[in-house]
């Protein structure tokens, strides 16, 4: 499947998109939509235990824009949200 494949089947499916992959933010941004949810990670570590303790900050810190769109940028030391549409605020 394509990129732009996977992000379809993964907004249809109402589903978080959890990528080192910095594709996915820019079809993301550039889809116009509001209800997508991106998050990339840019961490050195890319253990499991690492991942999931930065996914459950992440996780944390959106509870309440769980029904809107967002990009999560994720580094070693912090994590970026932007509401979707980018622009569009």
């Amino acid at each position: 499947m394509s990129d732009r494949e996977i992000f379809a089947k993964c907004v249809l499916e109402d589903r978080i998109i959890v990528t080192y992959d910095l594709d996915f933010s820019e079809i993301a941004t550039s889809s116009g939509r509001s209800d997508v949810r991106v998050i990339s990670l840019r961490i050195s570590d890319a253990t499991l235990v690492s991942v999931l303790r930065h996914l459950e900050a992440v996780f944390a810190s959106c509870a309440q824009q769980r029904s809107t769109g967002w990009i999560v940028t994720v580094e070693d030391t912090r994590h970026r949200v932007r509401s979707l549409p980018i622009g569009g605020e």
